[in-house]
């Protein structure tokens, strides 16, 4: 069951690179990096900084009143594998501030979240 106060919506695309798709923290060169963000959040570098400091507001909120605030999780359909959703956020900046990345697809659901150490597991 999910509650969900607030919803993002994005139409997101990545790279061919097979890497992109399989490694979790692969690495892009810088200009095709930048590239993949315009794409990836509203065409210009703005909509990425817009989006990292709504994940650091809502972020923020975690310990008000001495309870946990929420927490952020993506939930993803379409063509993009639960990696290449990860290798997005990290490039973005953004994945520190989620607690886990679904994959709703015709085959499945996957789940990736943080683990102990800094490493993400399924």
């Amino acid at each position: 069951v999910f509650d969900f106060d607030r919803v993002l919506v994005a139409s997101l695309s990545a790279p061919s690179s097979q890497g992109f798709h399989t490694e979790l923290g692969f690495e892009l060169d810088a200009a095709l990096a930048q590239s993949v963000l315009r794409t990836a959040f509203g065409g210009n570098a703005s909509g990425v900084a817009h989006v990292r400091e709504w994940f650091a507001e809502l972020a923020g909120r975690r310990g008000e009143g001495g309870c946990c605030g929420p927490l952020l999780a993506v939930v993803a359909r379409g063509e993009l594998g639960i990696v290449a959703v990860f290798n997005l956020l990290r490039l973005a900046g953004l994945a520190g501030y989620v607690s886990a990345i679904w994959r709703i697809a015709p085959g499945g659901v996957g789940v990736l979240y943080p683990a102990e150490g800094g490493s993400w597991d399924t």
